[in-house]
């Protein structure tokens, strides 16, 4: 008896030991996964910056750029000008001044932003669209994109460090790179006789994280304008979105949960695993949101969000939590900067659909609807959000950044058609 006893303990204590060590590998894949998914949200693979290089990276090029990944006269025959110029946070953005090819040229501007990770080219194969209607174009890089100036790592750098904030803090590059059109259109209208009755007329066209970027930057413009602060800037004449998203909350649950899918779809008997998969895809969506320095902003859009629906528990909770996420930031010198006034992270704005809301200027609303990274619902509920005048157009072909590529002849009837209408009546 003593003899079978002894082997029940043994076997007993190995179970226990097997069933702890399974425990605690379980935990740490969960841990892991959720990680390095956050990371790669706030660092994309393809995300390849050379700050201060004569350069830009020729790894992972998307599909779409085939061909075009050179410069605009190399590419597409098209006179441009390498330029830098300073945000006001002092590091410098670079990108390529294409001129209009009329003299004298007209007093109209594009600003072009791109999406996360990416660079200038991605609007260089549509810059001949606007080149060809007498405008000039402005391809820049946003910073820590490109060849512009990145911010430091954290904790050689405030937080976020280097991590691309999905248009919460490079929203302040597009005001800058708007500046640096007025200034540059100005100056050709200068030396034109009619220098003194001319009416400079800019329209603003992103992509992605660019559209969310250019959504808050003129949101931005239009308050300022409004309360009679817009002399050094003017609120943009028109505003071109592609495949913004509503918020990074979320964007960053559905990359999580689209990740998580081959799991869910196995789990998805389990009761007890698809609770694990649930809390699988907060813990990461939570761990990006602070990653990319988020977190305060989504709590205050969802304390606004409790507050409409009559809940004021839940709104004074997600209040004290982006309270505490603010403290973070500071201590974290987010906001430490003498410029955080004048650049609040967002334009101000707690949400994507209320930048939308504020704005003034007509805007046009593209997604491709086999866009699987930001889904075409994204744009058809700024498109409800937004003032008239306005449009809205959904492609059944395009998938992330793809509606010229799937579709150019299209892209140019309506986008130009939309933007030459509106420009042409700002006048």
């Amino acid at each position: 008896m003593n003899i079978l006893a002894g082997v029940l303990w043994v076997l007993g204590s190995g179970f226990k030991a097997l069933l702890l060590c399974s425990v605690l590998a379980l935990s740490l894949a969960f841990c892991s996964a959720a990680l390095y998914v956050s990371h790669r949200i706030a660092f994309p693979p393809w995300h390849d910056p050379r700050p201060g290089s004569s350069n830009l990276t020729q790894k992972r090029m998307p599909e779409a750029w085939a061909g075009f990944t050179l410069d605009p006269y190399t590419s597409l025959g098209l006179q441009f000008e390498s330029v830098a110029f300073r945000s006001r946070s002092g590091r410098w953005l670079r990108g390529w001044w294409v001129p209009a090819p009329v003299e004298p040229p007209a007093p109209t501007g594009v600003v072009c932003v791109h999406g996360g990770g990416r660079d200038r080219r991605a609007f260089m194969r549509q810059s001949v669209l606007f080149h060809r209607r007498g405008w000039s174009v402005l391809l820049f890089d946003c910073t820590g994109h490109g060849t512009s100036d990145a911010r430091r790592r954290f904790p050689l750098g405030a937080w976020p460090g280097a991590a691309i904030t999905y248009g919460t803090l490079e929203w302040s590059d597009v005001i800058d790179a708007l500046r640096y059109t007025y200034e540059r259109i100005r100056e050709q209208a200068q030396r034109s006789a009619a220098a003194s009755s001319v009416r400079i007329r800019v329209a603003l066209v992103g992509t992605s994280q660019g559209a969310v970027s250019a959504a808050y930057a003129a949101a931005y413009l239009t308050r300022r304008f409004e309360q009679g602060d817009g002399a050094a800037c003017p609120p943009v004449d028109v505003l071109v979105l592609e495949n913004p998203f509503t918020s990074p909350l979320a964007l960053f649950a559905h990359l999580a949960s689209h990740v998580a899918m081959p799991v869910a779809r196995y789990g998805s008997r389990w009761c007890f695993l698809r609770h694990v998969v649930r809390f699988w895809v907060m813990t990461c969506t939570t761990l990006a949101l602070f990653r990319t320095g988020n977190v305060a902003l989504t709590c205050r859009m969802l304390a606004k969000a409790c507050e409409r629906e009559g809940q004021p528990y839940r709104c004074a909770w997600w209040q004290g939590i982006a309270t505490l996420g603010q403290l973070l930031s500071v201590s974290l010198s987010l906001s430490s900067s003498s410029s955080s006034r004048e650049t609040p992270p967002a334009g101000g704005f707690d949400s994507v659909a209320e930048a939308v809301q504020a704005l003034k200027c007509p805007v046009f609303f593209m997604h491709g609807m086999k866009d699987w990274i930001v889904p075409y619902k994204h744009s058809v509920q700024l498109y409800k959000a937004a003032n008239e005048p306005k449009e809205l157009w959904l492609s059944a072909e395009a998938g992330h950044t793809m509606m010229y590529h799937c579709e150019p002849d299209t892209f140019e009837t309506r986008v130009c058609g939309f933007m030459e209408r509106y420009l042409r009546g700002s006048m």
